[in-house]
C-alpha cells in the first residue's frame, strides 16, 4: 500500500510508483462502496471514466489512464501524476496570477474540451480540482471523467439527468433541469474556471441552485427571450425561477483584465447554448500556443515551495 494523497467517499488516492515507465497515483473504489445504497451509480461512474479517458489516449491535454484493473474486493485506476491542481494554485496565490500563466490554462484546457469534442465526450464537470498542473513543461490536464458521457450520433434526442457537475460551475441549462446537454456544458464551465483563475475567488458561489440562479441573472441580466429565445421550450423549469434584475455586467466582477480574456470568458457565458462560443474558436482567440512556459511554472513552484503542498492533493 501505498501512501494516501486524497480520499472521497467512495473512493482514495494514494501513491502507486512507477507503473509501465509512468510515475502513478493509484484511485481505488472498493465493491463494497459500490454495491452499497448510498454508493448508488459508483461502479458506474468508474467505468464511464475509464471508457471517457480511452477514448483520449492521444490527447496530451487529459490526464493518461496508465491501467485499469478490478479485483473482487475493488477496482483499480493508475492514472499519471502531477505536481498539484488548479485548485491549489488559486486558493494559495497571494497575488494575481500573471495574463501569460492564465492564458497558457485557457489555452490548454480549450485544446483539452476541443479534443473531448472531436471525441464526442462531454466531461460535465470541469471545475479547478479537475485541472492538474506539473510545474516542468507548463503541463496542464484535465482529469476526473468520472461523470463524463459520450453523445450519441442522434444527441439532440439523447437524453441525460441534469443532476450532475458542481454547483458553481453548472450551466443555465442544467440549472433549470434540462435534460438535453452538450459540449456547451463544459464551455460555461470553462468560462466559470477562467473567470475564478483571474479573480482568485468564484465567479458565482450560490449555496443552492436557486441562490446560483440569482447570482447569474443579477450580473448577466434577466433569464427571456432576448438572452435565449428558446430556453422555456428547452428547460422544464424555466419559468419558475426567472428574477427582476438588471443585470451590473461581467466587466465589475472581473477588473483589469485582458480584453482577450474578457470576450473569451463573456463568450462562454452565452445563456443559449448554442450560442456559447466553441473550443475552437477559444483557440483561434488566443492565437499560438507558447513556447515560453518559465512565468506558469514559477508560478507552481512558489505556490508548492511556500505552501508546502503534497502532490496532487484533491477529493475524488
Amino acid at each position: 500500500m501505498g501512501i494516501t494523497i486524497g480520499s472521497g467517499t467512495f473512493s482514495t488516492v494514494e501513491e502507486a510508483g512507477i507503473i509501465n515507465g509512468t510515475d502513478c497515483v493509484l484511485k481505488s473504489i472498493p465493491i463494497s462502496y459500490c454495491a452499497s445504497a448510498d454508493a448508488r451509480g459508483t461502479l458506474k461512474h468508474a467505468f464511464r471514466e475509464i471508457l471517457a479517458l480511452r477514448c483520449l489516449t492521444e490527447s496530451s491535454r487529459i490526464v493518461t489512464l496508465v491501467e485499469a484493473r478490478s479485483t473482487s474486493s475493488a477496482i483499480h485506476v493508475y492514472l499519471e501524476r502531477l505536481d498539484l491542481t488548479l485548485a491549489e494554485l488559486i486558493v494559495h496565490a497571494d497575488e494575481p496570477l500573471l495574463s501569460s500563466v492564465i492564458e497558457h490554462v485557457a489555452r490548454c484546457i480549450a485544446e483539452a474540451l476541443n479534443e473531448c469534442r472531436i471525441a464526442r465526450v462531454v466531461h460535465r464537470d470541469v471545475k479547478p480540482s479537475n485541472i492538474l498542473l506539473s510545474r516542468s513543461g507548463g503541463v496542464v490536464k484535465l482529469c476526473d471523467f468520472g461523470l463524463a458521457r459520450r453523445l450519441s450520433d442522434d444527441a439532440k434526442n439523447q437524453i441525460f439527468t441534469p443532476d450532475v457537475g458542481t454547483l458553481w460551475y453548472k450551466p443555465m441549462e442544467v440549472l433549470l433541469n434540462s435534460t438535453i446537454q452538450s459540449h456547451a456544458f463544459d464551455i460555461w464551465s470553462f468560462g466559470c474556471v477562467m473567470g475564478e483563475i483571474h479573480r482568485l475567488r468564484p465567479l458565482f458561489p450560490g449555496s443552492v441552485s436557486v441562490e446560483q440562479l440569482f447570482l447569474i441573472q443579477d450580473c448577466l441580466g434577466p433569464l427571456n427571450t432576448s438572452t435565449w429565445s428558446k430556453y422555456a421550450e428547452i428547460c422544464k423549469d424555466a419559468n419558475k425561477i426567472v428574477f427582476d434584475v438588471r443585470g451590473y455586467g461581467l466587466e465589475l466582477l472581473l477588473p483589469n483584465i485582458d480584453s482577450c480574456l474578457y470576450n473569451m470568458i463573456a463568450g462562454c457565458l452565452e445563456y443559449d447554448p448554442q450560442e456559447r462560443i466553441s473550443a475552437q474558436k477559444i483557440l483561434n482567440l488566443l492565437g499560438p500556443t507558447a513556447t515560453d512556459h518559465t512565468e506558469f511554472s514559477d508560478a507552481c513552484t512558489k505556490i508548492m515551495n511556500e505552501s508546502s503542498l503534497q502532490l496532487y492533493t484533491r477529493n475524488n
